[in-house]
């Protein structure tokens, strides 16, 4: 990767496990993220994000296939549709960093981006299987908003494991001030949930969470 990517700044949109930021912590500065036996080497660039905020993407969650961190389903962005929104935290980080990111969440040693965020395709795919496909969602403050999305080809819908939903109640909670009660509104109607949760199990969940540091 150049120096100039190295140097790009972008927002990277978290919606999953990476909402929490203790677990996200974790992919920059090495360490094993809480609810995880998985244990992560520093990234090249460990310093923290410059910045963080809420925000929205304008596609639909949905869990499919299965993790080998949590086992269940994972999270996932429907980029070929519109119409329900996806609640994220946003990260600025560098380019260097999105790329270990990517590379970590599909489970690789690294992956190879394009040169500047900015001049690549809306979406492309830059390794096969999960979290393969890169995609650019718009900017912030003129920083490009990436995330990383794709379930494996043929990926069924899959219930998540309740340790990976309060990972994300924890996310969504500190992120974007939801109760217990609007963690569930939110995630009752996604796909893999919806049908396999009750309201109240979403809740209990929620309630579950750990307590995290601010940041």
């Amino acid at each position: 990767m150049s120096a100039r990517t190295t140097a790009e700044l972008v927002w990277y949109a978290a919606y999953g496990s990476n909402l929490h930021w203790p677990r996200f912590r974790c992919y920059l500065a090495g360490g094993r993220p809480p609810g995880s036996d998985r244990v992560h080497r520093p990234c090249a660039d460990p310093r923290p994000p410059r910045a963080s905020a809420p925000a929205t993407l304008p596609y639909p969650l949905r869990f499919a296939g299965t993790s080998p961190t949590w086992g269940g389903g994972i999270a996932f962005v429907d980029v070929g549709r519109r119409g329900a929104e996806t609640r994220v935290r946003l990260y600025l980080v560098t380019m260097e960093q999105f790329a270990t990111v990517v590379a970590a969440e599909g489970h690789r040693p690294s992956v190879r981006l394009p040169a500047r965020a900015a001049a690549a395709p809306a979406a492309y795919r830059v390794a096969a299987g999960a979290y393969g496909v890169v995609v650019r969602c718009g900017q912030r403050h003129g920083r490009p908003v990436m995330t990383v999305t794709g379930p494996p080809a043929g990926a069924p819908t899959t219930p998540p494991r309740p340790a990976y939903l309060r990972m994300i109640a924890a996310g969504l909670a500190r992120t974007h001030g939801l109760s217990p009660g609007a963690v569930a509104d939110y995630l009752a109607p996604v796909p893999g949930i919806a049908g396999h949760y009750g309201r109240d199990e979403l809740v209990a969940v929620a309630e579950e969470r750990s307590p995290a540091p601010a940041r």
